[in-house]
This record gives C-alpha cells, structure tokens and sequence, in this order.
C-alpha cells in the first residue's frame, strides 16, 4: 500500500470536569482522507473545521480509540460575575458565592485553576496563587464563566462589607432580647439581641410634619415619637433593617426602623391568615389591587371596637395605615400597622330579578319589571314595577358573564327578553345597584343547603344539585353582606344558589347554617341555691331539638351578675331566686340556658312537649304566623298538616319564651317572614285546625 502524505495534529479539549482530552487530528492520503464526521453550523465536514474555542461534544470508539463523531453546539455562555466569596471545596472543585443581593451561588472550577507546590495545593489567581490559609474569604472577586464554570478569578481586593436583612416586624420581645420578621422573601426569621449591646435607629423617610396630623386623624391610636431609639420602639408592622454579628449570625447588633406612613381604603378581594401574618388583596375604588402583608399582632379594629385580624372577611370595606420603606433602589417594602373595618356601610341589603324595561343613562336610573327579591325560601315580594339608582361608574354589568358598558346596556339589551339580576349597596343616598347580571337562561332556584366541595376557582357542589356549579364575573355572590366573587365560596358554606342556564349560578348567597347546636337547653329540679353563687339540680333533661333526655345525676351550675331571670311576667330580678321563705325555688323545676357550667337563663315556663312546624307569613309585635303549618303525630312519629285547606297557625310568643336562631338566642322582632321555624308548645287544642292559635315557648329557627 502506497502512502502519499501523513498529517498528525493534536487538539486540545477542555471538559465540563476541568479536566483535558487531547483529540488527534491524522490524515494519511492513499487518494482518499480518513477524517471523523464533525457537524458545525449544521454542516457537515471533517476536523480541520475545528478552532480554538470551539464548544465540542463527540463519541469515541472505545475499543480503538477512534473519534467518530462530533457536534459543535452553538450555546457557548461567556460571561463576568461579581460576588463575594464564602467558601472553596477543595475535593469537589467548586465555590460558593454571594451576590450584592445576599443570594447563594455554587459553581465549579476548572482543573487547570488548581496545582499544587510542595504538596500544598493552591488556587490560581490572576498574577497569584492561593492556598487555603490566604484565600480571601467574604472578599469581592471577579469570576469569569464558561458555561457556569469558573474558568479565571480576579481578587477585586475590596473590603468586607456585611450584608443587612431587610423585613417586616412580626413579634419584638424587648424582655426576652427576641425579634421576629417576615423577610423580604416572605421567611420568617427569629433574631435575638442584647438591647445592652445594640444601636437603635428609628426614623423618617420622609418629613412627616404636614401629613402625621392627618394621620392622627384617621387613626387615633398610632403611637409614634420618632425621637425614641431604644428597641422598646420597634413595634409589630414596622420595616426594619438589620445587621447579624461577624462571627455569630443568630445576633443582631445594629437595627434600624424606617417610618413612612400613608393610608389606603379599598375592598378585601382576598385575605389569608397563616397564624402569624396576614396577606389580603385589596381593590381601590378607582379599580386597581395590591398585595399587603400584616402581622396578627397589628392593631385592627372593626365598627370603632378593638378586633383581630381572624374577624376580618372577603368584601370588607377596610381603611389602612401602611408603613413605607425603600429596601433597595427601586423596590419598596409595605406592611400595615393598622386596618380599621366597616361594619356599617358597602352591605348588598338586596338582591333582586326582573325585567329590563327603561335605562336612564344621564338620571343614572334603572327600571325592571316583575321584581322578585331573593329570601330564604327562593324569589319573594313581587312587585310589578321598580325604579333603582344606579351607582355611576362604579356600577358593573355583564351579560352571561362576559364584561359590557353601559351603552352596550342602552343600545342592545333594553327590550331583550333576559333575566336582569341586580345587587343592592346600602347608601347614605339610598340603595345603590354595584352590579347588574343579565342572563338569558332559564331561572332555576335550589333549596337552601350546604356545599361539601369547591375548585377553588369559582367552581363548587351542592347537596341540592348534582354536577359541579360554576359561576363567572357576572355571578353575584353574596357574603357576610358583601358582594365577593366564585373564588370566596368554601365547604362547608350554607347557601342559596340561583341558577340560570345548565349548572351556571346567577346568585351564590351564602348565609349562616341552621344550626341550633350553640345553645344548651336543660330542665332541672333546683336541690339548692348558694345565693348569687351557684345552684344545684337534683336531676335533669337535655333538649336535643325534639325531645328531652332525662338524666338523674346532680349538677351545679355556677350564676353572676349577668344571669338573667324569667317567669311568665317576663324579666325578674336575680333577688326573686332564693331558698328561703315562701318564694324558695327549692324542688322547683326551671329552664335552664347553659354556657358550659354557667346559667346563662333561669327561666319559669311549662314543660313543653309538642312541636309545630312551618314558614313565616306575618310577623305582629308577639304574635307570628305560619303556613304550611304542620303538627308532631306522635303515634305515628310524623308531622302531618294542620289541615288540607287553610294549613296556618297563629303562635303567641310568651315573656318567658325563648327564641334560637344560628346558634344565638334572638328577640320576636328579629324573626323574618319566610324563616322556617318548629315550635315547642305545652299542649294542642284538641281539635287540629288551620287557624289555631297555641303559645310558643321554644320556637327554632331551621331555615
């Protein structure tokens, strides 16, 4: 075999792992070159294309030794870094730096950065050599990368500089020396300190001396005296800056408090409560949102009363005192140090359904026909025709969920045949329509009940209804009184779903259970008295809702300045429960409301045994009427109606009756016509009847 020419060429290739391959370039020509297959700005040639800084990948016959195959990517990242460095590992060949910012970063080392002389191994600097004993640590130094691995190292030679946490003041414990902040990255970090030992700033962005009287004005209870510096003055809600001991990192010994207050006013959208801090979005009126965070040890307050922050609900309208602090060029930390809530005001008194018939853009006035109002039991109070306020720009109206105008109103929908639901915001002016659905599906109404199951995303079940409910921006829902969206309905919330069109809810209105379970009913026979004390019964009964369960074990109950008494005259004063002379309540058998071990009531009233049940149609002063009246059977164990023709019942509410709805015990003139009530009575007439009248002692509301 004849041989024309021979070419070696060696190239030199450095790894990911630092290390060197050497890859040899042979040409031996016999009218044909050997050459391995290279693919190179995707085109395919042999390795004389290769040049010196070239990223490589290729494949090697293991047996011979033989490249076959390489690819030159084009994604080669070359870039300069600056941070500080905090540490080497000398086995693993990498390092770990800090940037300007305080955040970690590890990167790699090429092999060609480290040797070793005299068998201590070093790290190669520009123009010098570091071993482990002289390495600049916590030092600025510059890196360059390839592909995030260090191939050179520059040692800036600037000097130390400690970096300060920035973070919002959850708990300061000045006794203990303790501090507690959320960071800048919503951690929550725990201190402790030596006030003894620790420089304490707190001061002003800003001049505060035109708008700190404002302030005052709007939120009495701020504190603020910008003259103090002890760690006293750090309080829950303020944004403070701090730095950590050189050689401890759990103490801090240098803090500092900036105070720059402002106020916002706005409606909560969303609100999270973690057990420490609060996080709530809150919308302005002109329509923008914001994120804020607040601890729960911050001063809230609610109707002008002190509050805490687990009464606070979506829908509230909320006025917040915000703390202000510039953390870094350009980014600007808040925390509330005060929210105050309203109890008056913003609250959806109405929802109502009808029929778009005028729309009086400049007067800002609505008017529908057959007006139905929802309630309890489904849509009520018919009313031919009615007239509404609008709320101006702040009223919203959709048409099946989609956004529109109010000219898209005007123009397109005022003589379509859709159903028109409207939410009404009490008003200093009167009630006020904020939001104004149409909907041009079919009106279905479900029976109150619970939901067991959400998506959290607008979407829910119901007990009433198979198949998931989904509700859109145009759905009003209604809670706690304020008008919120699909995102703020929970298992296992009790509600009243309108629907419109297949499983599309048009009203979400969401109320208390009917649950009776909060209050403890008993009668016992009184053993004794240790007069405004206590008392002993000698037996009693629990009412479980229906019956009484006899149970022939003592107790004692315990009585204050706020137990209340009554018989049939109605309140009597606490003298007239007494074990001595004639009017000894001693054997005497008394209605018991408890509060754990405490008589909440001591009421004298029959023992009652027979329930009537059905819905409010009139409320006069004591006197209530029911239709639908049904009556306790007890041979059959069923309620049957009072009659097949007129099935309605007049009650006399009694001085010394009680009344129990959700949990609380209510007043007759607290009761609402279409409440579902039962009601516990001492005896029926003989004869049933529509139109009875019985006395009602304990009457229930169960929906």
């Amino acid at each position: 075999e004849t041989v024309y020419a021979q070419l070696w060429h060696n190239i030199y290739v450095r790894c990911s792992d630092g290390s060197v391959d050497v890859v040899q370039y042979y040409i031996s020509s016999d009218n044909f070159p050997f050459d391995a297959v290279v693919l190179k700005n995707g085109i395919v040639s042999g390795l004389n294309v290769l040049e010196e800084g070239d990223p490589v990948e290729y494949l090697v016959n293991k047996e011979t030794g033989k490249v076959l195959y390489i690819y030159v990517p084009n994604n080669l990242s070359t870039r300069i870094a600056r941070g500080r460095l905090q540490s080497v590992d000398w086995t693993n060949k990498n390092a770990v730096f800090l940037d300007l910012n305080g955040r970690e970063y590890v990167y790699s080392i090429a092999n060609g950065l480290f040797g070793t002389t005299n068998g201590v191994q070093y790290l190669h600097f520009t123009g010098e050599r570091r071993t482990a004993a002289n390495l600049p640590i916590g030092s600025l130094v510059s890196i360059s990368l390839v592909n995030n691995m260090i191939t050179g190292i520059t040692y800036v030679g600037e000097s130390v500089l400690y970096p300060e946490t920035y973070g919002i003041v959850i708990e300061n414990n000045a006794m203990l020396g303790f501090l507690t902040v959320a960071n800048d990255e919503g951690q929550i970090v725990s201190k402790t300190y030596n006030p003894a030992n620790l420089i304490v700033q707190k001061r002003e962005y800003y001049d505060m001396r035109d708008t700190i009287g404002q302030i005052h004005s709007m939120f009495p209870d701020l504190d603020y005296n910008p003259r103090i510096t002890s760690m006293d003055s750090i309080e829950p809600g303020d944004i403070v800056s701090f730095r950590t001991d050189e050689k401890d990192d759990g103490v801090i010994v240098s803090i500092s408090a900036a105070v720059n207050y402002t106020t916002r006013y706005g409606v909560l959208r969303e609100f999270y409560n973690d057990g420490i801090v609060s996080s709530f979005l809150i919308e302005y009126e002109n329509g923008k949102t914001a994120w804020f965070t607040m601890p729960n040890s911050a001063y809230v307050t609610k109707n002008g009363r002190p509050s805490s922050p687990y009464s606070v609900r979506v829908g509230d309208w909320v006025r917040i005192l915000i703390n202000q602090a510039v953390s870094a060029p350009g980014h600007i930390m808040e925390s509330v140090k005060e929210m105050q809530v309203e109890n008056e005001g913003h609250l959806i008194n109405e929802i109502a359904m009808g029929k778009l018939t005028h729309l009086n853009m400049l007067q800002n006035k609505i008017q529908l026909t057959d007006v139905q109002t929802l309630t309890k039991n489904g849509w009520d109070k018919y009313k031919p025709v009615v007239q509404f306020n609008l709320a101006g720009k702040n009223t919203e109206f959709f048409i099946d969920g989609r956004p529109v105008t109010i000219s898209f109103v005007n123009n397109y929908l005022r003589y379509s045949d859709a159903n028109v639901y409207i939410a009404l915001e009490n008003n200093f002016a009167g009630d006020i329509i904020r939001k104004v659905s149409f909907r041009t599906g079919r009106d279905e109404i479900l029976p109150p009940d619970t939901i067991f199951g959400t998506d959290s995303n607008g979407g829910f079940h119901i007990l009433a209804n198979d198949g998931m409910i989904t509700t859109d921006p145009g759905t009003i829902v209604r809670r706690n009184g304020r008008l919120v969206d699909g995102r703020s309905i929970f298992a296992p919330d009790y509600a009243v779903v309108a629907l419109c069109g297949h499983n599309t809810a048009a009203v979400v209105d969401i109320t208390d259970p009917p649950s009776t379970a909060g209050v403890n009913i008993v009668r016992g026979r009184i053993y004794s008295v240790d007069h405004s004390k206590s008392f002993r019964v000698q037996s009693m009964s629990v009412f479980d809702g229906h019956n009484w369960l006899y149970t022939p074990i003592q107790r004692e109950f315990t009585i204050d300045y706020n137990t209340m008494y009554f018989n049939e005259n109605g309140l009597v004063s606490s003298e007239s429960f007494i074990d001595f002379t004639e009017d000894s309540v001693i054997h005497k058998v008394f209605t018991i409301v408890t509060d754990g071990a405490r008589a909440a009531r001591v009421i004298e009233a029959p023992f009652v045994t027979q329930a009537v049940r059905g819905i409010i149609y009139a409320v006069n002063g004591n006197s209530i009427s029911i239709r639908n009246a049904s009556y306790y059977n007890e041979q059959t164990g069923r309620y049957l109606p009072v009659s097949n023709v007129n099935a309605t019942v007049e009650i006399n509410i009694m001085s010394n009756s009680l009344i129990i709805d959700r949990d609380k015990l209510i007043g007759a003139n607290s009761l609402s016509i279409g409440d579902q009530i039962k009601i516990m009575t001492n005896t029926l007439p003989d004869v049933i009847a529509g139109g009875m009248q019985i006395d009602g002692y304990i009457v229930l509301v169960e929906k």
